[in-house]
């Protein structure tokens, strides 16, 4: 386990420049990591609990590297692969709609299926951010948004109470499922002390600016997508069930506006994260009207992929501005 841990801080300085700056931040964050690692195992932690625990006290070491190695990012493939999901998605309910019977609720299904796929990819981790929390975290969304295939699917193919029972009964499962990923994604190091760095390294400024999430922030992550489920609901039950999901990518852009002001009022970058969050609630509002406006729902999906790319400019134009540390 020990030389996983090695492995796993080299992997995070693998694409980083060669530079004494860079190794020096290796050899301390290697260093402090090893220790935090055996103060666990004496405090008679297993080996895996030790080792999540010494990742978790270094922070996040991307954020460390980006000031001393700035690289121009490329748009993440998962993201384009999410955007052209969005855009494929409609194509069932076309093809379900012209065979008509079965076909047209196949087609809604299918439909949902393809675009919890897509929302999953869309908040999908990269690289080695991509963590098991964060992955339980992209799955739990992804299984909201595929929730209403079930009381869509067998209130049509077997009907009466028994379709509308077992429906129901099933996306409750599948919203219960997610829940418990939701808040396991949440629940990592809530009580993790901030990573100390020893004044006058190079990584000190930097660690600075990157302290954990505490106990609060978590419980409150928690708290904020359970009511998002619960307003899904509502939605659903009193309004309709086609557009109850909107409520999904719209949370997700409040989240990142809601994020980005914190981290400004530490002195962090987040202005990034808030015109991405922007962009993602004005795309879902954009989808509502056109939807209510025209009925044209085959169409008015396109706003999605629309909001993507501009999220995709964002990034880059963010990417080219040099010497910030507000944005």
């Amino acid at each position: 386990m020990r030389q996983k841990l090695i492995d796993t801080i080299d992997a995070h300085f693998a694409g980083a420049p060669r530079t004494a700056q860079v190794q020096e931040l290796h050899d301390e964050i290697l260093q402090n990591t090893l220790d935090r690692f055996d103060e666990e195992l004496a405090a008679g932690k297993t080996e895996s609990e030790a080792f999540d625990a010494a990742l978790a006290a270094v922070g996040d070491i991307d954020e460390l590297l980006r000031p001393l190695c700035p690289v121009q990012k490329t748009f993440p493939a998962q993201r384009a692969v999410a955007i052209a999901l969005y855009i494929l998605c409609v194509i069932p309910v076309i093809v379900g709609d012209a065979l008509g019977g079965f076909g047209d609720t196949i087609g809604v299904c299918l439909m949902f299926v393809i675009a919890a796929a897509a929302t999953t990819l869309i908040v999908w981790p990269q690289k080695h951010r991509a963590t098991r929390e964060r992955k339980l975290r992209a799955f739990g969304i992804g299984l909201y948004v595929l929730c209403v295939t079930p009381p869509i699917f067998f209130d049509d193919v077997v009907g009466g109470n028994a379709g509308d029972a077992l429906g129901v009964s099933l996306m409750f499962v599948i919203v219960a499922l997610a829940t418990v990923l939701v808040i396991l994604s949440a629940r990592r190091n809530a009580n993790e002390a901030p990573t100390e760095v020893p004044a006058g390294t190079q990584c000190a400024p930097c660690a600075a600016q990157k302290q954990p999430v505490s106990a609060a922030q978590r419980i409150a992550t928690v708290i904020y997508w359970l009511a998002v489920v619960f307003a899904f609901f509502a939605i659903g039950n009193f309004v309709s069930w086609f557009y109850a999901w909107v409520i999904f990518p719209a949370a997700g852009g409040l989240a990142d506006v809601i994020s980005g002001i914190l981290r400004l009022t530490k002195g962090e970058r987040g202005m990034q994260r808030i015109l991405s969050g922007i962009v993602w609630i004005l795309a879902s509002v954009a989808y509502l009207k056109l939807t209510l406006a025209t009925g044209k729902w085959p169409v008015t999906w396109l706003v999605f992929p629309i909001a993507g790319a501009v999220s995709g400019v964002l990034s880059g134009i963010f990417d080219l501005v040099k010497g910030s540390n507000t944005l």
